[in-house]
């Protein structure tokens, strides 16, 4: 009985550490699946579905009700002859837009700003609730959740496509597109070659006013989609909008499908949260679908190449990665650690020396065809030195607005003639370039695996945005999205501080538009408050972990105190010296 009673207490003594060691944040996605694939075969369901399932529709109801009072703000900061091309495809909008106006009579400048902030705010607890719903994971149940999300995302979606027009910043990419695209069929000109301004009477031109951004701002094969957007609309300028809003929610939708595969695979217990604070992000359906900026058609290519490298289809996924970059150039920053990640997987898949030099061949001519055939139609007196300005708008930008570089700039005025030189556009240029090819080389050595190249290429994303003399909350969705893949929960923390903070950035611009500190307060203010956060809750988990007392470890009988140390293992498991001497003939 004392031996069985020994056996017992090893037993459940190791299962207990087992289990601990299976609790830990490092613990490998293989232990989670298994952890959870036992749950799944015993059949159980926590209690309390039903009430989980109600809170969500209620956080559903009110992030819906926050994007409707968003309309009024929206109605009085647009522009009146695009809010008008809207209202004459359905006469109805007319009458609601103007009864939410009578019902919502507030200042538009402040009232914007809280909704945007109470939605944020929701999205706390949609990720509190999501590790919470991490519990149910039979498939019924999943599908319950699943169904759920999505219904009240095309609720959404429905809301944002009939949403009208917000300022002409807020609303920069739509209005670019549909010029650009009206440029193309309706002016016969070439976008890269003739400015925008050649053509004043345009309703976009007059929309936008100073805040015209050239067109090496856009990828090539952006402007080919705008193109056939607009052979369909012709002139009316409603339907173009109309058809840039579909545009964006199908690749949104697209993009959740994408998600869940991915989550599956890389976090499977992280599903209902990247799901959730991806298809019920405010920032997404605002700027993604009401505004559509060109960032969500990104996203959804993003996905697709994880999904292609996930499968192993190494070759499609570089193609899809190209078409990223054609449509949106900062992208182009992916490339050297894609590629890293590309060079060590097709060496780990091919042993041949011959097989991987046949795949690095398909791939250059494939990539040099693509980019090839996308910009030839454009070339023509445009050449090298419109490519050349094209790549140096990614890291520079002729006046910088809301970003680091302006609170900078403005905060050493006044000082000695050297100072002011040193944060000059051209040295800030060489920092921005230098701090990047810093953590691009360290992103190479530490993108081993799929996981950690998203990380890092969010990172990399994230860097750029903040650099950039130029910031825009729109840039935020694509660090968004990797990092959902990846389930990193400090940064995702970031990363909801600075959308906050982008956000009420740009309020303030509207009712202060000559504050130059404002890149201080949407960048430096966020990055400050994470920084306390993590350390306060570094410090609250090691006095938590001295707070419980640990079990004296008793010495095993027979021991010596050296048997920690490394010691020769026994003779069976050593090679025989006979196979030794046949190996080394």
């Amino acid at each position: 009985m004392s031996q069985r009673a020994a056996h017992r207490g090893m037993t459940s003594t190791y299962t207990q550490e087992r289990e601990f060691i299976e609790s830990l944040p490092t613990t490998p996605g293989i232990t989670r699946m298994r952890r959870y694939a036992q749950a799944l075969l015993k059949g159980e369901r926590p209690p309390g579905f039903g009430r989980w399932l109600l809170s969500l529709y209620g956080l559903g109801a009110g992030l819906g009700l926050c994007l409707v009072a968003l309309y009024p703000s929206w109605l009085r900061l647009g522009f009146a002859p695009m809010q008008a091309s809207l209202t004459t495809l359905w006469p109805c909008l007319s009458g609601i837009y103007h009864l939410l106006e009578e019902k919502l009579p507030l200042d538009a400048g402040w009232w914007q700003g809280l909704m945007f902030l109470l939605a944020l705010l929701v999205q706390v607890l949609l990720w509190r609730w999501g590790v919470r719903a991490a519990r149910y994971q039979d498939r019924a149940a999943q599908g319950i959740l699943l169904g759920s999300i999505v219904g009240w995302a095309t609720l959404f979606v429905v809301l944002m496509l009939f949403a009208p027009l917000g300022s002409s910043l807020l609303a920069s990419d739509i209005l670019h597109s549909s010029l650009y695209g009206r440029l193309i069929v309706l002016y016969a000109v070439n976008p890269y070659l003739v400015s925008p301004q050649m053509f004043p009477q345009d309703v976009a031109v007059i929309a936008l006013g100073g805040h015209l951004t050239p067109a090496a701002a856009y990828g090539p094969a952006w402007l080919d989609i705008n193109l056939l957007l607009t052979l369909v609309a012709r002139e009316h300028v409603g339907w173009q909008v109309l058809g840039l809003r579909l545009l964006g929610s199908v690749a949104y939708f697209l993009t959740i499908v994408l998600l869940w595969q991915l989550t599956k695979h890389l976090k499977p217990e992280w599903r209902i949260s990247a799901v959730l604070l991806y298809a019920w992000n405010p920032l997404v359906l605002a700027l993604g679908i009401a505004q559509m900026h060109v960032e969500i058609v990104v996203i959804c290519l993003l996905c697709v190449v994880l999904w292609c490298w996930l499968r192993g289809a190494l070759l499609v996924g570089w193609l899809f990665l190209l078409l990223a970059v054609l449509m949106y150039p900062p992208c182009v920053v992916l490339l050297p650690l894609c590629a890293g990640f590309f060079i060590r997987e097709n060496a780990l898949r091919h042993a041949s020396r011959w097989r991987r030099l046949g795949q690095w061949t398909t791939l250059c001519v494939l990539s040099l065809f693509v980019l090839g055939l996308t910009y030839l139609p454009y070339w023509q007196g445009w050449g090298g030195g419109g490519l050349l300005q094209q790549g140096q708008m990614i890291f520079w930008s002729p006046e910088a607005r809301a970003s680091l570089e302006a609170g900078l700039l403005a905060l050493i005025r006044g000082h000695p003639g050297w100072v002011t030189d040193m944060w000059q556009p051209s040295w800030w240029v060489v920092g921005e370039l230098v701090v990047m090819a810093c953590f691009l080389g360290f992103s190479l050595w530490l993108a081993q695996t799929l996981e950690l190249l998203a990380f890092c290429a969010a990172w990399l994303l994230l860097l750029l945005a903040y650099l950039h003399p130029v910031y825009r909350p729109a840039s935020l969705l694509l660090p968004l999205l990797l990092l959902l893949c990846t389930g990193s929960w400090r940064s995702l923390a970031l990363l909801l501080l600075l959308q906050i903070g982008a956000l009420a950035t740009y309020d303030y611009g509207l009712q202060q538009p000559g504050w130059e500190l404002a890149g201080l307060l949407g960048i430096c203010l966020p990055f400050l408050l994470w920084g306390w956060g993590l350390c306060i809750y570094a410090a609250w988990r090691m006095a938590r972990a001295r707070s419980v007392p640990e079990e004296p470890v008793k010495p095993r009988r027979g021991l010596s105190r050296f048997s920690s140390r490394l010691s020769r293992p026994g003779w069976l498991s050593r090679p025989s010296l006979r196979g030794f001497k046949r190996n080394v003939t």
